[in-house]
């Protein structure tokens, strides 16, 4: 079940169309000592969720600004609508004057309500996770998918925990 479930995300991305949301895997990684796949995600442009899930394929991307961190989540990599500038917004607050692309160690709560300010209206059912600031970083930051109340496909209302990422700004 998990290698047909990773032959379908892995599909789905090969084959996207929208040049504004296509994917580009340059490197897969999969070896004996470590049979999950491994997909590198630093060449999406956009804004993506990785819903936590044990899939057997992990997304990694380049993170935390000059700091060049390679976080790992195992799950399932969700294109977002960014027509709305959000991948502009976070890459301005963590380039200027605050973080400076500096924001490798953790986030304040400032910046968590910075970015559930900006969801909010777009992406209603993201927040910022509390409990995991200090593990969150520039082009990596740790959400709760929340339950919708009125789900338009309810097999798909979850829930769950995620991470919100983007291309790195260094």
């Amino acid at each position: 079940m998990l290698s047909k479930l990773r032959n379908f995300i892995v599909s789905l991305a090969q084959r996207s169309q929208n040049p504004e949301t296509q994917l580009r895997i340059p490197q897969l990684h999969q070896s004996e000592d470590r049979p999950n796949l491994f997909i590198r995600i630093g060449e999406f442009e956009g804004l993506g969720l990785i819903i936590e899930y044990p899939s057997g394929v992990n997304y990694t991307n380049q993170t935390g600004g000059y700091a060049c961190h390679h976080p790992v989540q195992e799950g399932a990599f969700i294109v977002l609508d960014n027509s709305k500038g959000l991948n502009d917004k976070l890459e301005d607050h963590f380039t200027g004057e605050k973080w400076g692309g500096h924001c490798g160690y953790g986030i304040d709560g400032e910046t968590a309500d910075f970015i559930d300010d900006f969801l909010e209206g777009i992406y209603d059912l993201l927040r910022v996770d509390r409990s995991r600031l200090a593990e969150c970083e520039e082009a990596w930051i740790f959400v709760i998918v929340q339950r919708d109340e009125e789900p338009t496909y309810p097999e798909w209302n979850i829930g769950g925990r995620g991470v919100l990422t983007w291309n790195n700004s260094d």
